[in-house]
């Protein structure tokens, strides 16, 4: 990723600080259970699967 200043609608995008504590965010996907996933879903499943899976659940699965 990478970051730009401006929205694709040339709208300019500011940055700032978040200084209050941001809460903990739980983050789900869902899918068809009847079709087959495209290697593009697969890779963008694996990739939150990797990022976001807590470290007491990835414990858990061992």
């Amino acid at each position: 990723m990478v970051h730009r200043p401006w929205s694709l609608e040339g709208k300019r995008i500011e940055t700032l600080t978040v200084t209050d504590k941001v809460t903990p965010m739980s983050v789900g996907l869902a899918w068809h259970r009847e079709r087959e996933p495209t290697p593009a879903m697969q890779a963008f499943r694996n990739y939150f699967h990797d990022a976001f899976l807590a470290p007491q659940q990835l414990s858990a699965r061992r």
